[in-house]
């Protein structure tokens, strides 16, 4: 893993290999936390597959810390699992708990399964900006703070869970399949 102080920003090219198997995956995980609840943004490479087709893999995200009650569906947040595994999801629903604390739903976009609930006390930033390669060289530069990056993350959420309902409705799901034969 490579690590290099970029004025303000830490950026680390992470594989999933080194967090969420090797023994020293607990004290990477605690160390990005570290620097996240210190106020510092975090700069690291996307890998896997369960946010394309949003997130190609390569991507650069810069993390940061929030408040959790600032959160809202649609956001794509950095969380460890209870297991202390890091995952960067979806948020796709957002109630409070029991004992008053936010409790979060996330998902892959790829994925069909909605994972465990997520308490606060997981999360460990929100992505807040995404690099994405051009194809003729360069980067683009997405703020996902912007307006308009907003409601595009919360359409998707609503894509997401309209694509589930379809897929749960043997009728409907025939039908779509039938519509996509004809016009495609």
């Amino acid at each position: 893993m490579l690590l290099k102080n970029l004025s303000h920003n830490v950026r680390a090219d992470i594989h999933p290999i080194d967090i969420s198997s090797s023994p020293a995956g607990a004290d990477t995980v605690a160390f990005f936390e570290d620097i996240l609840q210190s106020g510092i943004s975090l700069r690291t490479r996307a890998t896997g597959r369960s946010m394309g087709s949003f997130l190609q893999g390569g991507e650069i995200l810069t993390i940061r810390k929030v408040l959790p009650s600032s959160l809202r569906r649609g956001d794509l947040i950095f969380f460890k699992t209870p297991q202390g595994h890091p995952v960067m999801h979806r948020i796709i629903k957002k109630k409070k708990g029991r004992r008053g604390e936010l409790v979060f739903r996330t998902r892959g976009d790829a994925l069909r399964l909605v994972d465990g609930p997520v308490h606060e006390d997981r999360i460990l930033g929100k992505v807040c900006a995404i690099e994405k390669a051009l194809a003729e060289g360069g980067m683009k530069r997405i703020d996902m703070e912007k307006p308009l990056w907003r409601a595009a993350n919360f359409s998707l959420v609503l894509v997401g869970l309209a694509r589930d309902r379809i897929a749960s409705a043997p009728f409907l799901s025939g039908l779509l399949r039938l519509i996509r034969k004809t016009f495609v």
